[in-house]
């Protein structure tokens, strides 16, 4: 059976789970409009190439598992109707485009949903409010656009990790919060915040082993940049956007990040924690006017040969000199 059909005329309101699954004849079949819900893993590990959805479709969601391993299915149009896309329902598809209408609904595109996908690039509905973690893990991705009016409001923990190709991402203003380790070890090349970006912390290894990004502006809404946010990195060049609400940086967040040569920490900075640029290239650092910093922790700078430091704050009281802050460091001021 290649094609499956139904009546125009069709009443058929359920198809059940794993009611096609398996089936490595199936290359295409039309959902009648009168199907009011899909059950799970209904086309998984089938040969399906094609399949269309009536644009009146009342589908609420495209369940769990669905499409996992239809490998050479390589298009897809989702009804305007579909809120949410679940767990691994495109999981290792062959899925190469994918389209979603103006008048698009959907608000969810759940955990491992484009896991493993051929995917290239995606165009994310205005309508999202959440894309879960693992979304598009180890997919092909190298563009991902929103709309100006998007209200994407969290990207959830491993994301984009791991993900082949160069991707280059804008980071719409509506989103809040970027999950632990969103980007760790992909082909991140560029990652943009708007001016007014309501980002709060660079999450636990966010950026960790991101070797193509080279440059990133953080927004002034971020408070915390959290341990390993981006460790390993091919950072060249951080700035921060101007009126920075920075106080914490996290162990070993700029650890290893060989090609970081300088940077200007924010006058609001309080803390540096431990092993924080341990390793890295740093040559310069120097601190806004007014820095309020207070301590700087454990290795933070140990194993950075060539660092000189300028205008230390008056307001430092605590460097960790037992656990060597400044280990290695041939320049060093000496903090009365």
């Amino acid at each position: 059976m290649k094609t499956l059909l139904f009546s125009r005329h069709s009443l058929l309101k359920i198809i059940d789970d794993n009611a096609l699954s398996g089936c490595t004849k199936l290359e295409s079949l039309t959902i009648p409009p009168s199907v009011e819900r899909l059950g799970s893993a209904i086309f998984a590990h089938s040969s399906l190439k094609s399949i269309v959805f009536s644009g009146n479709s009342p589908l609420k969601e495209l369940s769990a598992r669905l499409f996992w391993s239809c490998s050479k299915l390589t298009f897809i149009s989702i009804p305007p109707s579909i809120e949410s896309i679940n767990e691994h329902a495109f999981r290792r598809t062959g899925l190469c485009s994918i389209h979603f209408p103006v008048n698009s609904k959907l608000k969810k595109i759940g955990r491992f949903a484009f896991d493993y996908c051929d995917i290239s690039s995606i165009e994310i509905p205005s309508s999202v409010e959440e894309i879960g973690s693992c979304a598009f893990h180890l997919s092909n991705l190298q563009s991902i656009t929103f709309s100006r009016k998007s209200r994407l409001r969290i990207i959830d923990n491993h994301a984009f990790q791991s993900c082949n190709n160069r991707l280059s991402i804008q980071i719409p203003a509506s989103v809040r919060e970027i999950g632990s380790y969103a980007f760790h070890n992909s082909n991140l090349q560029s990652i943009t915040f708007p001016q007014n970006s309501r980002i709060q912390r660079i999450a636990l290894g966010t950026f960790l082993s991101c070797k193509m990004l080279t440059s990133i502006e953080i927004p002034a809404s971020v408070e915390e940049i959290y341990d390993s946010a981006f460790f390993s990195s091919g950072l060249q060049s951080v700035s921060f956007m101007p009126n920075s609400r920075l106080k914490i940086i996290g162990s070993r967040s700029f650890s290893k990040c060989k090609k970081l040569s300088c940077i200007r920490i924010p006058s609001q900075v309080v803390d540096i924690g431990e092993s924080a640029f341990q390793n890295s290239g740093l040559k310069y650092l120097t601190f806004e006017s007014s820095s309020e910093l207070k301590r700087i922790c454990a290795f933070a700078f140990g194993g950075c040969s060539k660092v000189s430091f300028e205008n230390i704050p008056s307001t430092l009281n605590e460097v960790d000199v037992n656990h060597q802050a400044f280990s290695s460091s041939e320049k060093c001021c000496t903090i009365s």
